[in-house]
């Protein structure tokens, strides 16, 4: 059962030496139940050519693209991974498996609300992630969508108006109102803070904290696709801490204490599955706290986050 896939992976984390800076504190994880399914990356398959990403049609829709797999592998795309250019830029509602040699038009939220013309004629990966706080209120709406009307379907304006505070807090402008605006930015700072939170070995997933706070916990299938998105990940949270006033780091036994007690809420909470968009199953729960995800596939987890909910959102 897809529960249970998500609880025996967080059942077995074994937390690895904590990692500080600033008010950023990042404890990486191994599990014990890897797998080796053999899956395209969204990065690998543009590059190779070997995936198409397009408006529905010519006129677009907001919030559905199309994906052509045209590898003989299933095309993996992760919730947080920001799709560019075409009539303006996306992130995928969900993560999702897409079948080798097939078509599929996917859920997507915008995250460049003031342009709505054609860029390029597909979309690229952008190498970054939606922030944390973006994807925390999606995944939050899109798991209320699901209950009512069972479509992967976001509150786009409150994403709009989290990538509108995000940079207004950090003092950026951006013509079109874009996400990669802020990653753009703040580069400099984004890779000073990355410095130390390396990758470890065996590492597939981390429970990050700001602040002394639980914002997230993050877990791939195995630590070799982890390794390839953990940049991706981390700077996902930094955008999000460079907008909150700096107090000390905690010790690393609270740290520690902070992260099983958040890894045990969302283990004991109650989840519902969904059929996904792609192959197998998508697991959604809801508490007064947190709120997250989860892909399953062959009773296997692929891939799992979690998030604190913003105490300012309101859906």
């Amino acid at each position: 059962m897809s529960v249970n896939a998500i609880k025996d992976s967080l059942s077995s984390i074994e937390f690895l030496p904590v990692q500080n800076y600033e008010n950023v504190s990042v404890l990486g994880f191994e599990t014990s139940n890897l797998n080796d399914f053999d899956f395209l990356t969204l990065k690998k398959g543009l590059r190779m050519g070997l995936v198409e990403l397009n408006e529905e049609n010519p006129n677009g829709i907001v919030d559905t693209i199309k994906v052509m797999n045209n590898a003989v592998t299933p095309l993996l795309i992760l919730e947080g991974e920001v799709l560019i250019g075409a009539k303006q830029d996306r992130i995928a509602n969900t993560s999702l498996l897409i079948p080798p040699h097939v078509g599929k038009l996917i859920p997507v939220s915008c995250v460049e609300a003031n342009r709505w013309e054609y860029q390029t004629n597909n979309f690229y990966d952008s190498t970054n992630y939606a922030s944390s706080n973006v994807r925390g209120a999606r995944t939050e709406t899109v798991n209320v969508s699901l209950k009512k009307e069972g479509v992967y379907k976001s509150n786009q304006g409150l994403v709009w108006d989290v990538i509108n505070q995000t940079q207004n807090n950090l003092n950026i402008e951006s013509q079109t109102s874009a996400l990669k605006d802020v990653y753009s930015s703040k580069e400099e700072t984004l890779n000073e803070y990355y410095e130390s939170f390396p990758y470890a070995n065996k590492q597939n997933g981390s429970i990050i904290l700001i602040n002394n706070e639980v914002k997230g916990l993050e877990l791939l299938y195995n630590n070799y696709l982890y390794k390839e998105f953990h940049e991706r990940i981390i700077k996902s949270y930094i955008i999000d801490a460079l907008q909150e006033s700096k107090t000390s780091n905690t010790e690393d036994l609270d740290v520690y204490n902070l992260a099983e007690d958040f890894r045990d809420n969302i283990s004991s909470s109650k989840y519902e599955t969904f059929k996904s968009v792609g192959c197998g199953e998508d697991s959604r729960f809801e508490n007064t706290d947190s709120t997250g995800s989860a892909l399953i596939y062959k009773n296997e987890l692929i891939h799992a986050v979690f998030f604190n909910k913003l105490k300012s959102l309101v859906i």
